[in-house]
């Protein structure tokens, strides 16, 4: 009788340790619910971040306005160098599509994919060789080939568009067409010590003998901490202001006028600078400050 008291005291005792032990697993398991629910779910690991570029119009330089007046043509041209960098954490890097005529580009064009790479290793910064772009690029326009003289290679359409503007209103006196650039590493901002990766040599160019076709374009880009410059030299770098009277006006470039490059901010694509112009006398200045608010 003895050993059977001692025995059911035994699995009494048992079973309250049991129970004890399941409720302190069931209160720690909310706790850890709580604490989740109030400081968020912590990342998979191995979950990729974009690292997407930041395409920035750099500041008009004092020397980087002319005004031309073509004694063939009979018109006159406001010329005006533009600079496009990446600020971002990723490079601008354009490659074409396998076939020409694909969407909306016309025959003899390609259409222009935008690579986006993943931040592979977790470092927070784009490495060359480890992290690698997404396998759906972004196709975003389209490639050309440009043929007159200083360019002979392809260009990504729809990069930049420069705008004459009224100085009080902001109203739109003049325009040149969205233009195409070869891109890029044509220098390197201030602090960035790395080595230029796209130096034009995949943007195509015409082809070994006249009447061939040109060779097809190969992968063309922007660095972290590079920019791309277009002189006022080349064609399709002025605005037709034959029709312009003289006075104060807001010159604007803006890159990626579209907006359909994938970057991180897309605010800070445009640049106004205040200018002072005489066609007559083909005179240009570049005016401190800024242009007015509309």
């Amino acid at each position: 009788m003895q050993g059977e008291q001692g025995d059911a005291r035994r699995g009494r005792a048992i079973r309250a340790r049991i129970a004890l032990a399941l409720a302190t697993a069931l209160a720690a398991v909310a706790a850890a619910a709580t604490l989740i629910g109030l400081l968020g779910a912590p990342a998979v690991a191995g979950e990729d971040e974009r690292l997407l570029p930041d395409m920035v119009t750099l500041r008009l330089h004092d020397t980087g306005l002319s005004i031309d007046h073509g004694k063939k043509t009979g018109r006159t041209k406001l010329e005006l160098d533009n600079a496009i960098a990446n600020k971002g954490a990723g490079p601008l890097e354009i490659t074409a599509s396998a076939e020409d005529g694909i969407g909306p580009c016309a025959a003899g064009d390609y259409r222009s994919i935008q690579a986006v790479y993943s931040d592979s290793d977790g470092s927070g910064s784009y490495e060359p060789g480890v992290d690698v772009s997404e396998p759906e690029a972004e196709p975003f326009g389209c490639m050309s080939f440009h043929p007159k003289v200083g360019h002979q290679h392809w260009h990504v359409l729809n990069l930049t568009h420069y705008q004459l503007l009224s100085w009080r209103r902001g109203t739109e006196v003049a325009e040149v067409r969205k233009q195409g650039f070869c891109l890029l590493d044509y220098g390197a901002l201030p602090g960035q010590t790395s080595k230029p990766v796209y130096r034009g040599m995949e943007c195509g160019g015409p082809g070994e003998d006249k009447g061939d076709p040109p060779l097809p374009p190969g992968v063309e880009g922007i660095s972290i901490g590079f920019y791309d410059l277009y002189g006022r030299g080349l064609a399709g770098q002025s605005i037709n202001i034959t029709d312009v009277p003289a006075g104060r006006y807001c010159l604007s470039s803006t890159v990626d006028p579209n907006g359909v490059i994938a970057e991180t901010n897309d605010a800070n694509n445009a640049r106004l600078t205040p200018v002072q112009i005489a066609p007559r006398i083909e005179r240009v200045t570049k005016l401190p400050g800024t242009c007015p608010e509309t």
